[in-house]
This record gives C-alpha cells, sequence and structure tokens, in this order.
C-alpha cells in the first residue's frame, strides 16, 4: 500500500440570486456566483487494468471559477410551465480526462502508454442553453420536452498546450427528451411513452473522429414504453419495454439492445 502526502485548499464560494416576476405568470431570474469543487475519489485514485484503462493522479489540484446563469420561466393558466436558462462556467484549474486509454487489443499484460488521467487544465468553459416545457393536456395526461445545448472547451492550458481548443470528452453538445405521460396518482391505470436523444461526445480530449463502435459516445435516439396499473391496496403490475426502437449504437460500451419487463410490486 502507497501513502501520499496530504494537502489542503481553500477557497470561498459565495452566490447571489435575484429573482424578478415582471407579470404575474413570468418570472426571470439571475445569479452569479464563485464555484469551487475539489476531485472525487474515483476522480483522483481510480486505477483499472481492462476496459477503460485507467492511472491516479492523487495530487488532482481542486477548480475553481465564476459560475453565471440568466433565465425565464413563464406558467400558463392551464397548468403550464415553460423555462429557457443560459449558463456559462468559467474554472480554472479545471479538472478533466486526459489520455485515450490505449488501443483496443491491449491486453492486461502490456504497459498502457496512455491511460485515462485526470488532470488539471487550465481555464476551460462550459456553456449553454437549456429549454424545458411541461403542458397538462387533459385530467392525468401530460406531455413535457426539455433540449440542452452545452458548448464544453479547454481555452488555455500552460501544461498541456496540445489540449487548448479541444472539446472536453464525454459530453454532448445536443441533448433532448420527450415524454408523454397519463396517471397522476398511485391507483389505477400509468402509461408513460419517452423518447430520449443525444448527438455523439468525444471519448478523449485528442477528438479523434466519432464512430459507431467500442470506445465511442456515438449519436443515438431511443424510446421506451412502460404500462401498468395500481390497486387499491397498494399493489401494482407493469409492463415496460426498453429502447422498443432497437436502436444500436455504443455509449463506450454497446448498448443493450430492446428489451422488455414485468413488474409485480407492492407497498406494506
Amino acid at each position: 500500500m502507497r501513502k501520499y502526502d496530504s494537502f489542503s485548499s481553500f477557497f470561498p464560494s459565495p452566490k447571489l440570486a435575484i429573482n424578478y416576476a415582471p407579470f404575474e405568470l413570468t418570472t426571470l431570474k439571475a445569479s452569479i456566483g464563485a464555484a469551487f469543487r475539489a476531485g472525487v475519489a474515483r476522480e483522483m485514485y481510480l486505477v483499472d487494468k481492462v476496459g477503460k484503462r485507467s492511472s491516479a493522479n492523487p495530487y488532482l489540484r481542486p477548480e475553481y471559477g465564476l459560475e453565471y446563469e440568466l433565465g425565464v420561466e413563464q406558467r400558463n393558466s392551464y397548468d403550464g410551465l415553460a423555462k429557457l436558462y443560459f449558463y456559462q462556467n468559467d474554472l480554472f484549474d479545471g479538472i478533466y480526462q486526459q489520455g485515450t486509454g490505449c488501443p483496443e487489443g491491449t491486453s492486461i499484460t502490456q504497459v498502457c502508454s496512455t491511460p485515462f488521467m485526470n488532470v488539471n487544465g487550465g481555464h476551460k468553459r462550459i456553456l449553454g442553453v437549456e429549454a424545458e416545457v411541461i403542458q397538462k393536456i387533459y385530467r392525468d395526461l401530460w406531455v413535457s420536452f426539455n433540449y440542452t445545448y452545452t458548448y464544453a472547451k479547454i481555452l488555455d492550458n500552460p501544461e498541456h498546450p496540445k489540449d487548448n481548443g479541444k472539446f472536453l470528452p464525454e459530453i454532448p453538445q445536443h441533448m433532448g427528451h420527450f415524454a408523454l405521460l397519463y396517471g397522476a396518482s398511485e391507483k389505477g391505470l400509468f402509461a408513460s411513452l419517452q423518447i430520449n436523444a443525444s448527438s455523439g461526445a468525444y471519448a478523449s480530449i485528442k477528438n479523434a473522429p466519432i464512430i459507431n463502435a467500442y470506445r465511442n459516445y456515438y449519436k443515438h435516439m431511443n424510446a421506451d414504453f412502460k404500462i401498468g396499473y395500481g390497486f387499491e391496496n397498494n399493489m401494482w403490475v407493469s409492463l415496460s419495454f426498453l429502447n422498443f426502437t432497437n436502436s444500436r449504437y455504443f455509449d463506450y460500451y454497446k448498448a443493450q439492445g430492446a428489451n422488455y419487463h414485468l413488474e409485480v410490486g407492492g407497498k406494506f
């Protein structure tokens, strides 16, 4: 067992937020604050010799910076709500994953010269837009939609200048979700139809082209359906059809195809 020297760091993280309602059903929101995050144990000490080959970095420094957010929320008289937010985080000593995890086919007995390792990355910027709409259609029938655009890059890293201008790995630029939900209580019929979509994401800071293969995060869209019934005695039964479109894609590892589940449960 190897013992590492300890270290400590202090950084205040105050936040100022303002909410303003110019109209009865409209709310404007704004916030600015200092951000501070220390690396978690998995980021600092994980060593994996199979699959995603990784190496520990016990001297990972905390990341710090400023975060901003602007938003508007609009309600309507028919139990509907629409949200639109813009956010930006500027982080220094930003934590990100470097390396390639070693090429496919590298055996556990071979030395991996480019394992994944979390390092500090100078100045990184994560900005984006989030939009969401939730609307009641009729009685217990609801529809919702949300979309997120994320732009995450290393702007300036003096310690690893070759990473400047690269997109942060494992963060897709586009994500969307649609849901049609029925059944607001625990009794009676309930059902849901959910569709998830995502653009591809880079597997490493090298920003190699994204393909639909192992060690890649490929673009995809999949749909799930669930139907069930809740009984008066707090028992329920449901049938789920997950990825019933049978979308075949890699989310680093190959995602599961169409699968079905029957569930029987209860509360006592």
